[in-house]
């Protein structure tokens, strides 16, 4: 059974075979969907979650992302600065590109911004792994919710939900077809 590793700062979180079971479970109901599939307090009373997000993209960039992982945006002119743009919201993510990827999001210390000009919109990077724009507040037309993590070792690649007949055969080897539930 394959044991899930999310690499992340000087933590390593372990999903083990008993946990991954609850993966599939979570990932294959529809109460997986914008909750925690995997929610933990450490004894110093710090909150670990993953959550079942997606990331849309053309078939040229989701066949490099396949093959080398993701690279932050470096783009100044993005919403929330350098990072990875992912929602839980697959209905957000889908305008994006016609290959879309289901994925596992480890999003540790999480800085909320409900508004544009927040002093932390495009510098929560020091001191937050991930940066959340909420639903409905304003900082995204479509009114669904954002989120931006600092780092590919956050993610974790579950499958693409649509698009694969776009892929080259060689991304195409690198990954598989999975529900968007």
């Amino acid at each position: 059974m394959k044991i899930l590793n999310f690499h992340y700062d000087v933590r390593e979180l372990t999903i083990t075979s008993t946990q991954e079971a609850f993966f599939e479970f979570a990932m294959t109901s529809n109460q997986g969907q914008g909750k925690a599939v995997w929610d933990l307090r450490t004894t110093s009373g710090f909150r670990q979650q993953v959550y079942v997000m997606f990331h849309s993209t053309t078939p040229e960039n989701a066949s490099s992302i396949l093959k080398n992982g993701f690279e932050p945006s470096d783009k100044s002119n993005t919403m929330l600065g350098q990072g990875i743009y992912v929602s839980k919201d697959l209905d957000k993510a889908i305008p994006y590109g016609p290959v879309t990827f289901k994925l596992l999001v480890y999003v540790g210390r999480v800085k909320v911004i409900r508004e544009q000009g927040h002093p932390l919109q495009k510098e929560w990077q020091r001191h937050f792994s991930t940066a959340w724009v909420p639903p409905n507040c304003g900082m995204v037309d479509s009114g669904r919710e954002e989120n931006c993590v600092k780092s590919k070792r956050q993610i974790t690649f579950l499958g693409v939900v649509q698009g694969f007949h776009l892929l080259d055969r060689c991304a195409q080897s690198l990954t598989n077809v999975v529900s968007p539930r």
